[in-house]
């Protein structure tokens, strides 16, 4: 993201632009995770209630090897009040405690029932 996109943040009105959006999914997509933890740090900075963007980093830092902060990230959303549903995160902490080494964690959050997308990602990760 180049500094006069960011510039053009604080006047988004209700919403980040798209192209905000499209670069943090196209970097997410090519495996750019600088790109895209740079970039939702970022977004965060400016709106920090941005839908997603504490998700989307956290994915960002666990697919960047910076496992520690994305399973804090994970945890954090995890928590009572999280404006997330919960059913978007428990995979995706499974998934960084594997890369952690710590399986049994992991294990401790398998899902009882879900979407097929999530358990898919909770099985992969095991």
């Amino acid at each position: 993201m180049t500094d006069p996109q960011l510039a053009a943040l604080p006047n988004a009105g209700h919403g980040l632009p798209q192209f905000v959006i499209r670069n943090v999914e196209v970097a997410l997509r090519l495996r750019d995770n600088g790109d895209a933890i740079t970039t939702f740090e970022r977004v965060r900075a400016v709106d920090s209630e941005f839908p997603f963007s504490k998700l989307d980093l956290a994915r960002a830092l666990m697919f960047g090897g910076r496992l520690t902060e994305a399973i804090s990230l994970f945890e954090s959303l995890e928590k009572a009040g999280s404006r997330l549903p919960r059913r978007l995160t428990p995979h995706y902490l499974a998934y960084a405690y594997v890369m952690a080494g710590r399986r049994e964690e992991a294990q401790k959050l398998a899902p009882t029932k879900g979407s097929p997308y999530s358990e898919t990602i909770f099985y992969t990760a095991l």
